[in-house]
Order: structure tokens, then sequence, then C-alpha cells
């Protein structure tokens, strides 16, 4: 929650001199994926965004309430975090049946039937590391069995089966993240067409971390490891004299890196 607070203090500063302070429904778009964190991380995020405001000289103030737009989440073709297409599974299992995933499924099967069994866990899951991380970054104690397996071997399984395997190929990518660049870039050229309508300014999508890592897959700036909590990608469009340019920045407040497109 606090880091959602910060994130949407940095996009007021970032964003002071284009977005009032008062929310404006055509100033931007809000949309969130349908599972209860997401919307949740939204929520936090535009409560610094668009915080309370004063009416005139008066000492009330006003709640700013932004709607947070979303669609049931086995349908939605922008934040889902599962594509539904037949091709995404067919190309997902053609991947897994070959030499170089097979042996890597060799490799680490001893692993992750250790973590199985000590977890109490009938199937390896990635959440394992994401719980460690956690109790080591709040200080706790990790039980003894993680020694010979965290944080590297398990940092890899995480990364392997949680991020890759939804972004490992161009079709993958296609289908995983596709659509939402698709959107992206329509909204993008229509504003710089001036045909957007309405013309807003802003368009924020709160989603997931693999949808986050297929994203900088996809645009080819990702850095291999596993994406932040409270991350964001912005992608914003800029004019250059005649001409416009596409940014993108990355990583928490903060750290936020940039990278930049023609």
């Amino acid at each position: 929650m606090e880091q959602h607070f910060e994130l949407g203090e940095f996009f007021r500063e970032r964003y002071r001199n284009i977005l009032p302070i008062k929310y404006n429904l055509n100033d931007i778009y809000v949309r969130s994926s349908d599972v209860d964190r997401c919307l949740q991380s939204a929520t936090f995020n535009l409560q610094k965004f668009y915080p309370p405001i004063r009416k005139g000289n008066s000492e009330e103030i006003t709640f700013q309430a932004v709607p947070i737009h979303t669609a049931p989440f086995q349908k939605d073709k922008y934040l889902g975090v599962i594509p539904n297409c037949n091709k995404f599974y067919i190309d997902l299992y053609k991947l897994n049946s070959t030499e170089p995933l097979q042996c890597m499924a060799e490799k680490t099967r001893a692993i992750k039937e250790y973590v199985s069994r000590e977890c109490d866990i009938g199937q390896f899951s990635s959440i394992v590391y994401d719980t460690l991380f956690i109790e080591e970054l709040y200080n706790l104690t990790l039980p003894k069995w993680t020694i010979s397996v965290y944080p590297e071997n398990l940092r890899s399984l995480s990364l392997y089966s949680q991020y890759h395997l939804m972004a490992l190929t161009r079709t993958q990518l296609k289908y995983s993240i596709g659509p939402l660049i698709d959107e992206i870039v329509s909204l993008m050229i229509d504003k710089q067409m001036g045909q957007l309508n309405p013309d807003r300014k802003l368009f924020m999508y709160s989603g997931h971390d693999s949808q986050v890592f297929s994203l900088l897959r996809a645009l080819r700036v990702f850095n291999g490891l596993h994406v932040p909590y409270a991350a964001a990608v912005l992608i914003e469009l800029r004019r250059a004299g005649d001409n416009h340019v596409v940014t993108v920045s990355w990583g928490q407040k903060g750290t936020l890196r940039a990278n930049f497109m023609v």
C-alpha cells in the first residue's frame, strides 16, 4: 500500500504540468485486471495521484473518486494473465517438448521435488520464492531447509516458471501482451493525429508482474531480473519539433530508467 502511495505521488509530480490535480474524466482513463490486488493497487495509487482537495477557501475537503474500469478476468484480452487463445497453448506445448526445455526440466526435477516435500505441497509453485523473499524482506528467520535452494536456485526457477514460459517466443508475446501493445499504439496514433475522443492525456493499466515482464520482453528492454513490487512501465508519446518520439521508462518510484525509441 505504502509503495503505491509513493508511486501515486511520483505520478502527481511527474505529470503536474499536464494533468490538473482536480480529476476530470476527459484527462485520464484507468483500467485494472479484475483481481483484488490489482484493483487495490490502482485505488491506493490514485489516492495520491488525485489527493483530496479543498473547496475554495473553506475547510471542507473533498475526496476524489477516480473510476477504475475492469472486465471479467477470463475475458480480459488486455490484462488477463492467461491468454484465451489455442495458438498460444499449442506453441507452449511445442516449446515444452523441445530438447533444451526437456533437459532443464530434468535438471531441476530434484530441486522441485525437494521444495515441494519441505513445503508439503503437491506441486512446485513459484509462490514459494515470493513467500521466502517477503519473509527475508521483513527480517524473519527462514527455515533451515532453504539454505541449499534460496535464493539462487529458487529465483531462477521462479523466473522461468512465472515469466519465461509466458514470453519465450514471439508467438507467445503476440498473444500474451500483443493486444495491450496494439491498444497503446492505436491510442498514440489517434492522439498524434488529433483524433482521440475524449482527448485524454493518460491511460493507466493496473496489471500483474508477468504482464510487465512480457511487455518489457516485447519491447526488448528487460534486464532479466524479477519485476519488483509496485513497478511501473511508462510509455510516453512526446513531441520533438515536427516529429514524435516514444520513450519507455520502467522500474520502481525513484529507479525509473529511460530507453528512447523513435
